[in-house]
């Protein structure tokens, strides 16, 4: 198993993230309907997702960690679906602070 200096690093910040996920749910629980405490807690899942999208892009295009019977356009296919669910959370994020127009999607 190779591990780099700059995988590890990427690896605790995403630990960070997930360690960090319950303060903010903890707000949206106890102030529901409050735009700013859904955005923070969207904004810390969207932190959240890309530091895995990060660390799924160095380990399998940088430093190719993975199979070798994977060629880049699959790779490539494979990080483009990960980066679906940050985009999402930050669309999310961003519809918080407009209440009424998120309700008519």
């Amino acid at each position: 198993m190779v591990c780099s200096r700059h995988l590890s690093m990427m690896l605790n910040l995403f630990l960070m993230w997930i360690a960090f996920v319950p303060s903010p749910t903890s707000l949206l629980c106890h102030h529901p309907g409050q735009s700013v405490v859904t955005a923070f807690c969207g904004g810390v899942c969207s932190l959240s997702g890309l530091s895995f999208c990060i660390i799924r892009w160095y380990a399998s295009l940088r430093e190719r960690l993975i199979k070798n019977d994977l060629g880049d356009p699959e790779l490539r296919c494979c990080l483009g679906i990960s980066l679906r669910s940050p985009i999402l959370y930050l669309a999310g994020t961003v519809s918080s602070f407009f209440p009424a127009f998120a309700m008519c999607l």
